[in-house]
Formats: C-alpha cells, structure tokens, sequence
C-alpha cells in the first residue's frame, strides 16, 4: 500500500513503513548492503514474542558460495568503525569474526570465533583474543593449546607482562587448583598475613 501524496510503500504482507520512515517488517532478505545515516543514533531492533528457552530475539549472519563451506572460511563478521577524516574515510578499527575450523558436512560444523583490534598508532586489525571449536580460550595467540592460554612475545617485565590478578578488597588475591572431589590448593598474596605468599590445602590462605 502507497501513501498517496508521497508515493512511499506504507504496507505491504511483511513490511510497514510507518509517515516518519520507521520500517517494521516480519521478513527481510537483503542482497546487497543496508546504510543507515543519522544523528540520532540509528540501530535496528528485533522483538521476539515468544517466552521459554526457544524465545529471545537474534540475527544471524551466513556465507553461502554454493558449495559445502571449506576449513578457514569466513563465515561472518561484525565490524565497528569511526571516520578518519572530515570526508567520511571510513575505518573498521575492532570487531569479532567467526571462521569455520573443519571442512562442512552433514554433522560437522567446527568453527572458531576470534576478537580483534588495532593498536594505537596502526591501521589494521590484529586478533588478540580466540575461543577455539572445542571451547579453548587464546589471549594473545591462536589457536589456544589449553582451556586458557596466554601468549606473549616481547621484551615486558613490568605491569604488563603475564597473568594480573588482582584483590582491591580484604580478600586475597589467589590461585586454587581444584582436583574435583579430592582436595584444592590454594596459592596467592595472603592479605591477613602482612601480604606474604602462601601455599594452602583449604578455601582461605589467612
């Protein structure tokens, strides 16, 4: 349906276009790229009526080149960018990408999802962060080898090198080791004990 004096689609099966250009629609196929200008903060919200576990509203993003989808096939991406100029040059400075870890069939659908930034001072994104097919967490590296793997390959020995766990509080800042049902070692900065390194067999160093 058409509004008469304008000749703007106002409603067809599955798409309403409300006088102050707000478009509701229960199915969109997009071929080709959706660009959306404004001031006023523009976003695309979903709404799902439906409660439960198969409730909640989504996006899902595909690649599709006609053949089974191959090992180290992008499958999809979400980039956040900013201008570089007063020309409106664009730039996709961090974002999170997903790339299948197997060759695609019936039952196998290995993939990886990779989070990525730039450094100050460069102009291309680099991952720093990976959650490999079978759940392995790489900071730093990918793929990870363990269920966290913390990679680094510089020169740092101050704050920024390896693991910081930090206690802001009375607790202590610590490590535990569980072997489940058995017994848990704990290990950290005992902060009931002027501060000082400690190996214990119970929850609690002080």
């Amino acid at each position: 349906r058409f509004d008469g004096s304008t000749g703007r689609l106002i409603q067809n099966s599955s798409v309403t276009i409300s006088d102050a250009g707000t478009m509701t629609t229960n199915a969109i196929v997009v071929a080709g790229t959706i660009t959306e200008t404004s001031a006023a903060q523009p976003q695309v919200t979903f709404t799902n009526t439906l409660g439960g576990s198969g409730g909640g509203a989504g996006f899902i993003v595909a690649t599709d080149d006609g053949a089974a989808t191959a090992n180290g096939d992008r499958l999809g991406f979400s980039l956040f960018s900013g201008a570089n100029n007063a020309s409106g040059t664009l730039a996709n400075a961090a974002g999170l990408t997903a790339f299948a870890t197997e060759a695609w069939g019936a039952g196998a659908n290995g993939a990886q999802l990779r989070f990525e930034t730039t450094l100050n001072g460069a102009a291309s994104r680099t991952v720093r962060m990976s959650i490999s097919h079978d759940g392995l967490v790489g900071i730093g590296i990918n793929p990870a080898i363990s269920p966290l793997h913390v990679y680094q390959n510089d020169t740092a020995i101050a704050t920024t090198a390896g693991l910081t766990i930090e206690q802001d509080g009375t607790g202590d800042a610590l490590i535990q080791l569980l072997l489940t049902g058995e017994r848990r070692w704990v290990y950290g900065a005992d902060n009931s004990n002027s501060n000082s390194l400690a190996w214990t067999i119970s929850a609690s160093l002080g």
